[in-house]
C-alpha cells in the first residue's frame, strides 16, 4: 500500500472515530432542563372554566413547631384536607379541576402528585403522609409547580403556597415568580396567579412577592389559617361571598 494510502485510511479512520464519538457524546448529554427553567416547552389551549391547582406545602423542620398545642404541619394537614373536601365537592358537579401537590425534601422539592384530574382518594393520601424536617427552598417550589402546570394544566393556572418561614435554600422565590410571570407573558400563556398563606410569620417577608401580583395573607392562628384557606379556595373556585 503506498504512502498516500495510508494517510488517506487513516484520515477516514480518524474522521469516522470523531463522527462516532460525536454521536455518542449527543445522545448521552442531551442538555437537560435546569430545574428552575419555567419556560414551557409548549404552550397548550386552555379551558377558560377550568383551573389547575398546585397545592405547595411547606414541610421544614419549623413545621414541627407547636402553635395553640398543635404541631402546625398537623394543622396545616388538617386544613387542607377540609379544603379539599370543599375542592372535591366543586369538582363532583362542575368536572372543571386538576390539581397536584408538592412539598418541601430537604433542600429538594418531591412532586407527591403531578397535575392531573382531580382525585380526592389519592390528594389525600399524600396529605396524610406528610411529615416535617429539613430546609425551605420556596424559590425551587415554584420553580417545580409551574413545570407540573405547564407541562400538564389544560386550565387556568393556580399555585397555592402554605409556608411558616423564609426561603433559605437555592434561588429566591421572587427571582423565580418573576421568571414565571416574564415566561407567561413572552409565550402568551395564561399568567400564574399565587396564593401564599403565611402562617405563624409575618407576611411582609414576601412583600417581594406581593409587588409581583401574589396574593399574600398571613394566619397567625389555626383557626386565621382554616380562615385565609376557606377564603383563597372561594377565590379559585369564583364562589360568591355568603
Amino acid at each position: 500500500m503506498t504512502i498516500g494510502k495510508k494517510l488517506l485510511l487513516g484520515a477516514l479512520s480518524l474522521g469516522l472515530a470523531g463522527y462516532v464519538a460525536c454521536t455518542d457524546a449527543n445522545t448521552n448529554n442531551t442538555p437537560v432542563k435546569s430545574k428552575y427553567d419555567v419556560t414551557p416547552d409548549e404552550v397548550k389551549p386552555i379551558k377558560w372554566n377550568h383551573k389547575s391547582i398546585a397545592f405547595v406545602i411547606d414541610t421544614s423542620g419549623s413545621m414541627n413547631d407547636k402553635l395553640n398545642s398543635k404541631r402546625k404541619i398537623d394543622a396545616a394537614k388538617e386544613t387542607l384536607l377540609t379544603m379539599l373536601k370543599i375542592y372535591n365537592e366543586h369538582n363532583n358537579k362542575n368536572n372543571d379541576i386538576e390539581a397536584g401537590l408538592f412539598c418541601f425534601n430537604g433542600s429538594k422539592v418531591e412532586t407527591l402528585n403531578p397535575i392531573t384530574k382531580f382525585n380526592y382518594s389519592r390528594l389525600e393520601k399524600e396529605v396524610r403522609s406528610l411529615s416535617a424536617d429539613g430546609g425551605t427552598p420556596i424559590g425551587l417550589s415554584l420553580a417545580t409547580a409551574e413545570q407540573s402546570l405547564d407541562n400538564n394544566a389544560t386550565g387556568k393556572k393556580y399555585i397555592v403556597l402554605l409556608t411558616d418561614g423564609e426561603n433559605n435554600e437555592g434561588k429566591s422565590p421572587e427571582e423565580i415568580f418573576r421568571m414565571i410571570n416574564e415566561s407567561n407573558e413572552k409565550t402568551g400563556d395564561f399568567k400564574t396567579q399565587l396564593y401564599i398563606i403565611a402562617f405563624d410569620t409575618d407576611k411582609n417577608n414576601f412583600k417581594g412577592l406581593e409587588k409581583l401580583g401574589a396574593n399574600v395573607s398571613e394566619a397567625k392562628s389555626v383557626e386565621a389559617l382554616v380562615k385565609e384557606m376557606n377564603k383563597n379556595t372561594n377565590l379559585i373556585l369564583e364562589k360568591m361571598p355568603e
